[in-house]
Formats: structure tokens, C-alpha cells, sequence
């Protein structure tokens, strides 16, 4: 997602809230780049989204098709998976950002919100454990990777509900 000129990546392994979260924060006024693939530029200072359908998961399209948002979007069955495009899908997804924030989200039903920082070394070895195209790379995208861990500021992100995030992840992400 993109707000105020600069990204913020939302990444972590399958189940893990992704796509819950990038909807989450469609929602609430930030710009839609991308679910699921990205690609980091070689100096690790731009990221840029390639858009694609949210794909939710059984659970979380329910919650996310009864935002207002989301009212009246075209959505697609394919399987048990939900595809949805968002509203906002707008010709800004298709350039550059400098990534603000990085954020690796948990999302355990009933938990409370709980916000963490991350090192550059601990948000570089969780990019790498995300990165499924690395073995394409020479360094296993390892240089681009630690790099962008230096620039961008990391967090980890437990929540519970979507409630917990106003006020709290929106103000965050847009800084």
C-alpha cells in the first residue's frame, strides 16, 4: 500500500494477515499497489507493486466484504478463496516508492494488539524467509534485501480484530 508518496510493504508467510491488513488499510484511505508480489529495486531504496486481486482466505473475506469500502465490489469464488479488486486500483500503482515501513503482521483471532520494533538484521532475515523468487537472484537477493531492512524502519504486528488497528496502524503506516 502507498500513502503520502511512499509504501509501506506488508509482508510474511502465507495466513499471516497480508492480505486482511492491505484490504484493512484500502479501507481507510491508503493507495493500492499490489497483493502478493512486489519487486525491490537493486539498491533497496523503491519498491513497486504489480496489481493483482486480493486474494482472501476463508474468515477473513467475510470481515472484509462487510467494510464500507467494499460495498457493492465485484468479488470472485475460486475455491475457497475469495478474489476481490479493489476500488482504489489507480494508475499509481504502477510506479516506484521509497518503502517507509515495513510491517510483518499476525493476525490470532481474540489477541490484543501489540506493536513491536524490529532490527535491519531481524526484518532482513524475515524479508529473505518471504522472498520466494531469492534462488533467481545471485546473492539470493540478500544485498537488496539487507539493504532495504537499513533504509525502511520494521515492525511486527500482532492484532486480533480490525477494530484494534484504528488509530494505532493507519497513523503509524502513514508516517
Amino acid at each position: 500500500v502507498a500513502c503520502n508518496g511512499k509504501a509501506a510493504l506488508i509482508a510474511g508467510p502465507t495466513g499471516s494477515g497480508k492480505s486482511s491488513l492491505v484490504a484493512w488499510l484500502i479501507g481507510n484511505g491508503f493507495d493500492y499497489l499490489s497483493d502478493e508480489i512486489a519487486l525491490l529495486f537493486a539498491d533497496g531504496s523503491d519498491i513497486q507493486g504489480f496489481p493483482r486481486a486480493l486474494v482472501l482466505k476463508p474468515g477473513s473475506a467475510e470481515k472484509v466484504l462487510a467494510f464500507p469500502s467494499y460495498q457493492g465490489a465485484k468479488s470472485i469464488s475460486g475455491g475457497e478463496h475469495i478474489m476481490l479488486r479493489p476500488h482504489s486500483v489507480q494508475p499509481c500503482a504502477l510506479k516506484p516508492y521509497p518503502c517507509g515501513l515495513i510491517v510483518f503482521p499476525t493476525f490470532e483471532a481474540g489477541s490484543e494488539l501489540r506493536v513491536e520494533h524490529s532490527t535491519a538484521a531481524q526484518a532482513a532475515l524475515r524479508l529473505v524467509g518471504t522472498n520466494l523468487n531469492a534462488r533467481n537472484l545471485t546473492d539470493g537477493g540478500f544485498r537488496s534485501i539487507a539493504a532495504l531492512a537499513r533504509k525502511a524502519p520494521a515492525v511486527t504486528l500482532r492484532y486480533g480484530e480490525f477494530d484494534q488497528l484504528h488509530g494505532t496502524v493507519d497513523v503509524l503506516t502513514r508516517f
